[in-house]
């Protein structure tokens, strides 16, 4: 029997055997390669059928007939994807020795580390000299690179929402596994909301307050049909982090918002501080300063993203728009201030 394990502060247990759809067992490695609320990841041993390729097993509270259900379809409708890495899908399913769903079969994502590593004022210290060097906000090369990893970024989740079957909704840079060389790897896809024919078919499993957007107070993303423009903000608010360090929202405003201090309540409130609301910061922290780097059409993805698009969701730009403004753009458009080493 398979030794339980430890997550969080949950002590949780492997079946004692995992079946593929053909009844053949699955070996997994019982120290998990990460795990969460909804379940863990597993490294699969001996079995060159499933070489690069993962297993999440769900915790027992989690497995259900709707979750099975939610991933067969994602399994018969997986896209053809130009990088069959770049947004990972449900491949197989498995099952316990009585049969009952438990989780499933994927590739392993790509990349050495995920996205908040390059999402903060200084890229992780866990990544060596090398990552620092080639996305340095500091020269035009790191900025055009930042630049280029969005571009991969919105062209996996142009891919998926072409289908028109899939709203991510909980977009967050912690699902997002990069490499150095700018390949990204999207997971957590069984978390997304599905749609059929225009109907919700299966709702979001979770969202994440500081990358939705203001009317998140307004849908249930349980039970309400979420439209896809909430993924371009999301998106944006990802884009903005690579590009400058801080969420797009961080800010001190002052009467009548003094009280707004999270980027929940600011996003709420439609307080960008590149945006036509402005005046009402009191404090505009210094790496904002330096969305003036950016070319111009880029400024304007922003603006209409957190600006125009607060008062109309359509206004944002698509993942697709992201693209085909990202891939005109040379690296010698990208100009930073030159006074201070911008890290």
């Amino acid at each position: 029997m398979a030794k339980p394990f430890l997550t969080r502060k949950f002590m949780y247990q492997l079946p004692s055997k995992v079946l593929n759809r053909q009844g053949q067992t699955v070996e997994l490695k019982t120290a998990h390669l990460g795990s969460g609320g909804e379940g863990s990841v597993h490294a699969i041993l001996n079995n060159s059928q499933y070489d690069n390729h993962v297993a999440k097993i769900y915790h027992e509270r989690e497995r259900s007939d709707r979750r099975a259900r939610k991933i067969d379809y994602l399994i018969q409708h997986r896209p053809e994807l130009q990088d069959s890495y770049s947004v990972i899908y449900p491949e197989e399913p498995l099952f316990d020795e009585a049969n009952n769903f438990i989780g499933f079969i994927m590739k392993r994502a790509l990349g050495e580390a995920d996205l908040t590593s390059l999402c903060s004022l200084k890229p992780s210290s866990k990544l060596d000299d090398s990552w620092h060097n080639k996305f340095d906000r500091g020269t035009s090369a790191g900025l055009y690179n930042r630049a280029m990893l969005c571009f991969n970024i919105a062209a996996a989740f142009s891919q998926v929402h072409r289908s028109k079957h899939v709203v991510f909704v909980d977009i967050k840079p912690e699902n997002i596994r990069i490499t150095q060389d700018g390949r990204v790897s999207i997971i957590d896809l069984d978390s997304v909301q599905i749609i059929d024919n225009g109907a919700l078919l299966f709702n979001a499993e979770k969202l994440t307050p500081e990358y939705s957007p203001g009317e998140a107070k307004q849908l249930n993303f349980k039970s309400d049909l979420i439209p896809e423009n909430w993924d371009r903000f999301s998106l944006g608010v990802i884009f903005y982090k690579l590009m400058f360090g801080l969420h797009p929202f961080t800010g001190t405003c002052r009467d009548p918002y003094h009280n707004m201090v999270s980027n929940e309540q600011k996003i709420e409130a439609g307080l960008f501080p590149q945006g036509i609301r402005v005046q009402y910061f009191d404090v505009i922290p210094e790496p904002h300063i330096h969305f003036e780097v950016l070319p111009k059409l880029l400024q304007r993805l922003f603006i209409r993203c957190f600006d125009g698009g607060h008062y109309n969701p359509e206004l944002r730009p698509s993942a697709y728009e992201w693209c085909q403004v990202l891939r005109n753009i040379s690296q010698n458009e990208y100009k930073p201030r030159k006074a201070k080493k911008v890290y």
